[in-house]
């Protein structure tokens, strides 16, 4: 089975930078359903809690300051955002009380950055990493000669010589 690639570049990541652990990998954020906590003991009422409850890729205790870490490879943009709801959900979040009172850093780590991205986070005080692997590489690489115009024109030939065959 192959991992799809967002969960890999995260799974690299992690071993590059925390090997020896100190975080939590999809970690939810936020309040517990309102009223689970009464009906259920709490590891239930968490777990019941789970798919209402937005996700953070990484969230590093064992840094100072905390670490709470998006990583994406395509459309980086809209993590910045994320990470900045995130941020405001960790006084709410049970499971991080402990870490409370700690500054965090927003983190977005991307394999590349543009200047209008950069801006953007250094507005919303987010922390752009660029992490790259050989295997992220390549896969930018191919990704982004996708918008070339020699690609473009390959790919409206295809478009039409499939048009003339009359296949969809």
């Amino acid at each position: 089975m192959t991992i799809p690639r967002e969960k890999r570049y995260l799974e690299d990541y992690v071993g590059a930078k925390f090997p020896h652990g100190g975080y939590i990998k999809n970690c939810p954020l936020g309040p517990i359903l309102s009223g689970s906590a009464e009906v259920y003991p709490f590891e239930r009422a968490v777990n019941v809690s789970r798919p209402w409850r937005p996700m953070c890729d990484l969230f590093v205790y064992r840094t100072d300051p905390l670490l709470l870490v998006e990583t994406k490879i395509r459309y980086p943009g809209p993590a910045i955002g994320q990470l900045v709801r995130y941020k405001n959900l960790i006084p709410s979040t049970p499971e991080l009380q402990p870490y409370l009172g700690r500054e965090v850093e927003m983190r977005l780590v991307c394999p590349w950055v543009t200047p209008q991205l950069q801006a953007e986070a250094n507005l919303a005080g987010v922390r752009v990493e660029i992490f790259m692997v050989a295997w992220i590489a390549e896969y930018v690489a191919d990704y982004h000669r996708y918008w070339t115009a020699e690609y473009r024109e390959a790919r409206a030939a295809k478009q039409r010589m499939r048009e003339l065959l009359g296949v969809d």
